[in-house]
C-alpha cells in the first residue's frame, strides 16, 4: 500500500494501481483510510479507482483497525 502511495505521489498512476491491487490481494481492506489518504489524490481521479475501492470492500484479511 505504501509503495502504491509513493507512486501516486510521483504521478506514476499505472504503477500505483498495480501496487495497490497487490495490497488488496494481500488483504488490505481499509477503505475509509484509502478514501481519505491525501497521497492517493492522483489515483482517485482515475476511472479505475471505483473498481479498486470495490475490491477493498470485498477484501478479506487484515482487520479494519490495521
Amino acid at each position: 500500500y505504501d509503495l502504491g502511495c509513493m507512486d501516486a505521489i510521483d504521478g506514476k498512476v499505472d504503477e500505483a494501481f498495480r501496487k495497490l491491487r497487490r495490497a488488496v490481494a494481500l488483504g488490505m481492506n481499509r477503505v475509509a483510510h484509502a478514501l481519505a489518504d491525501a497521497d492517493l489524490e492522483a489515483v482517485r481521479r482515475d476511472k479505475r479507482w471505483a473498481g479498486l475501492v470495490k475490491q477493498m470492500h470485498d477484501a478479506q484479511g487484515l482487520p479494519p483497525e490495521f
